[in-house]
């Protein structure tokens, strides 16, 4: 992952996508054993608006678009 990508979280169980997760990559800390990015929701489902996400894992998110 890379800044600027778009990214959508996965379900740990099934690995399926989920649904109004899509998320902008603002900065990616490559910590050996503990990958993690930060990210802007694009939508949170409460106000509707975006909403920075802190040190959230990569293993977590799969990349939808990368960036050009």
């Amino acid at each position: 992952m890379k800044v600027g990508d778009l990214v959508k979280q996965v379900c740990r169980y099934s690995g399926k996508k989920i649904r109004g997760s899509t998320s902008v990559v603002i900065a990616v800390h490559d910590w050996t054993g503990n990958e993690k990015i930060d990210l802007v929701l694009l939508n949170n489902d409460c106000s509707g608006r975006p909403q920075r996400m802190a040190h959230a894992y990569q293993k977590d998110y799969v990349v939808v678009r990368e960036c050009a």
